[in-house]
């Protein structure tokens, strides 16, 4: 299906790699960097650590995923990669 292709192409894997955080840090942090006008961030966790993040386009998913590491406010380290089936998710966002 077009939709769930088009889903999954814009949704990333957000990995804590240092100080653990809720899924409301990483939508404020998120608010903060992008705005919170431009999309409404929700981030869903699926497994200890990890969380599923939908960005407003599968292009602006891609370059955010290009970045190793990001550092946010509270100093906790994240990684962004792309969504994988890997992640364990059950369905779609």
């Amino acid at each position: 299906d077009q939709r769930v292709a088009q889903e999954k192409a814009s949704t990333v894997v957000i990995t804590m790699t240092s100080v653990m955080v809720t899924a409301k840090h990483i939508e404020l942090e998120f608010m903060d960097l992008i705005g919170a006008d431009a999309w409404r961030w929700r981030a869903c966790p699926v497994a200890d650590g990890k969380f599923l993040m939908r960005f407003p386009t599968a292009k602006m998913a891609t370059e955010w995923s290009r970045i190793k590491n990001l550092t946010m406010k509270n100093d906790a380290q994240i990684r962004i990669k792309g969504w994988s089936l890997a992640v364990g998710a059950k369905g779609v966002l």
